[in-house]
Order: C-alpha cells, then structure tokens, then sequence
C-alpha cells in the first residue's frame, strides 16, 4: 500500500484494551475500577497488582516482538499499524490519543502514545477529556460537551494548514465511539474501521452534512449566545429551542452536547456576518455606535461581536472577568466625552477600541459610544 504524500492528523479513540487483554482475571479488575480517577482510590493490594500490570505491558511494547502478536493487544495498536500498512515512516503526521480523565484510561493512552514515538512517530499528543469515562449520564454529557469543545478548538486548524484529518475509531469506548462518528461528519475528512477480515480498513469518507437549523439558531441567536457564554438564560427562554440542544443544570438551562455543535457550525459563524444585538440589558449601544462599527469595521464584526459577549460576561457575572482580549479599564482624563472607558475591540496591525460610559441614572448599564482606532 503507498503511503500518502499529505500529512494527516489522526485523532484515534482510546480505551483500556491494551490492559484488559491480558486474560479474565485482570479484566475483571479493570472493569471494577474503570471509572476511578484517582489512583490512591483503589485498594493498596489492587492497586499494585494493576501498577505491575501496567509496568510489564509498558516492557513489552519496548521490545522487537511480532507486530501481529501487538495488534492482538491492542485495538488501537491494530487500526494505527493497519493505516501504516504496519511500518511506519517518518510521515511528519500528527496523533492525538483521545483519553478518558480516569487513571486506567490514562495509563492505556499514556503506553500507546510511549510505544508511536518509539516507532518515530513524534508528535503525538493525549488528550484527556474531563469527565468523558464518567458513571453517569449526566456527567458524561459534560464530557461530551468538552469533547466537542476540543474538536471545534483544534481541529479546524489542521484543515487550514492543508492536512488530512482522519479519526481512527477501531479502539475506545461503545459511547465514545458512538460520538465520534457523529462529529467525524463535521470535523473530519475520512473514518477509518477494521474491516470484518481484521487485515484490512474500511475507509469512509466524510459526507457533505449540512446542520438544518439556522432558522432555529437565527430566531433565538440572542439566547444561543448567552448560553455559549454561561450567561443566565430562564427555561422560559428556551422553550421553543429544540430540546435535544439544551441540557439542563440544576434546573439552569445551558447548551447541551449537541447545541454545542449547532453553536460552533452555524451560530459561531453569524457572528461574522452582522452587528448583532448586545446579548445583555447591561451593554447597550449608543446613537452613533452603530455607524462607527459600519466605518471602520466590518471586515471585523467576529471580533466586535465576541467582545461586546465579553463586555456582557463582565457586566453580569460576580468575578468580573476582565481577559486580555478585552481590557476593560477606565480613561486617563476626559479626552473623549462622554466616553468614560476603553476596551479593545480587535488587536491586529489596525487596532481598534471600543469606547462607552456608565448611564448616569443606572450605573450598572454600561454604554457603548463608539469604535476608534485611537484617541
């Protein structure tokens, strides 16, 4: 098989076969502590005997055995030999190891990722998703959400720069598994199984899915965007939103898994398009706001918008938080009235500020009077 010229990210789903295939006693102990994150959690008398388990299968992976008799170990070993055709040049590709936050699950990536660099496969990376091997549903939906967190944060990057993304899902959890293949539709280029045969891999090319709910996103942008910024939003609010896309925390609604991925395929690419409405009573615009943002920025309105979300943040939540990007922060003097205070809008070559003041008759309303690259 020719190895292709492109570099690719892989992103492979990893689970604890490279532990359980060790015979049923051993396993039976896995599946015991599955969920535990904290080692010191496990009895001193299993603790030490998985602690030993894993040091003897770290020494095996070190040496020249069969490659056949390491794809018998591992289900990730065996779909990652099986895309290399069972050698592996130095292809500059990127590995990402998509791990549980639990102690078993992190110990299983940690020898996968120790045994690719030791066949000169150096970049690879684990990613532990907090909360992604919980016993529960509704922690695990936390951890799905992060998961799509990361691939919407990640991902889209290595498409940029011209690489081929493939998600390796022949190991890992059923669960995981089960959502990967779903965002493999709008964060990969190609899925890649072991066929029946177990010698050869199914690859499957990621079709053209289009998200149907723009319409939806549009109609509730505003609520959309304050659930994307953790920003209070009553049940009330979301009730004509398709329930599939809100979870609800201690009775707070907020994006679930899925209104994740609506938000970061269409909501999170409006925000280039338009000056939207402030998300929030306490930021509002000014009479000349508007127009300013029209002259100087529209090749910018993604920017603008997210730190007028920011300003919003600040203004709502008890921490105040003011990042970098924002640097919310009082004038010297009065040069330009009534403008009180400055923030950024955008930091590039052509920088620009956003300027505002406090209403006089509510001092928690803050004002935005107009953008200006400089005083």
């Amino acid at each position: 098989m020719e190895q292709p010229t492109t570099k690719r990210c892989i992103v492979s789903t990893c689970g604890t076969s490279i532990l359980t295939n060790q015979g049923h006693e051993i396993r039976k102990l896995i599946i015991d502590y599955a969920h535990v994150k904290d080692k010191t959690d496990i009895g001193e008398n299993d603790r030490k005997e998985l602690e030993n388990l894993i040091k003897t299968i770290k020494n095996s992976l070190q040496e020249e055995g069969s490659i056949e008799n390491l794809k018998k170990m591992s289900a990730e070993i065996n779909g990652i030999t099986l895309l290399y055709d069972n050698h592996f040049p130095n292809s500059g590709d990127t590995h990402y190891l998509i791990a549980t936050d639990t102690w078993l699950g992190t110990e299983a990536a940690s020898l996968l990722k120790d045994w690719l660099r030791g066949r000169e496969v150096n970049d690879v990376q684990l990613v532990a998703i907090d909360d992604l091997g919980a016993s529960s549903l509704a922690e695990f939906q936390l951890g799905i959400a992060g998961l799509i967190e990361w691939c919407s944060q990640t991902l889209p990057g290595w498409r940029e720069n011209q690489y081929t993304i493939t998600f390796q899902l022949n190991g890992g959890f059923k669960s995981i598994q089960g959502l990967m293949q779903t965002l493999a539709q709008f964060y990969s280029d190609e899925t890649v199984y072991i066929f029946e045969s177990g010698n050869e891999l199914l690859h499957i090319p990621r079709l053209p899915v289009k998200l149907d709910l723009e319409e939806v996103v549009l109609k509730h942008y505003k609520i959309f965007r304050r659930m994307k910024a953790n920003l209070e939003v009553s049940k009330k609010e979301v009730e004509d939103i398709p329930e599939t896309l809100i979870f609800l925390l201690a009775e707070t609604p907020t994006l679930s898994p899925w209104g994740e991925l609506v938000w970061n395929q269409i909501g999170e690419q409006m925000l280039g398009k338009k000056l939207f409405d402030s998300p929030s009573e306490k930021v509002v615009y000014g009479k000349e706001f508007e127009i300013t943002v029209e002259q100087l920025g529209k090749s910018k309105l993604k920017e603008i918008n997210t730190r007028i979300t920011d300003l919003a943040c600040y203004h709502e939540k008890k921490d105040r938080p003011n990042p970098n990007r924002l640097d919310l922060k009082k004038l010297k003097g009065s040069p330009s009235p009534p403008s009180t205070h400055e923030c950024d809008a955008y930091s590039d070559a052509n920088a620009a500020r956003l300027f505002g003041h406090y209403d006089e008759t509510d001092k928690s309303i803050f004002i935005l009077d107009k953008m200006h690259s400089h005083l």
